[in-house]
């Protein structure tokens, strides 16, 4: 089996932390998913920013900035 489909299913059988502290936010941010109409310069889907949000905020990153050009 490849790697990637081994890492894949061990994550749905056993889900990282942050994908738990996700979870009660699932059903919110799916809705405002299907709200929002993509804008022309829009790079991430909704859920993807918002991922990357509470990545920032849970991690303790200081800069903003640092956190986008990284």
């Amino acid at each position: 089996m490849p790697p990637n489909l081994q890492d894949r299913r061990r994550e749905e059988s056993h889900p990282s932390v942050f994908k738990k502290l996700l979870q009660p936010a699932l059903d919110k941010v799916n809705e405002q998913e299907r709200q929002f109409s993509r804008h022309q310069n829009q790079k991430y889907n909704y859920w993807d920013f918002f991922r990357a949000l509470i990545f920032f905020l849970t991690t303790g990153i200081s800069s903003l900035r640092l956190f986008i050009n990284t």
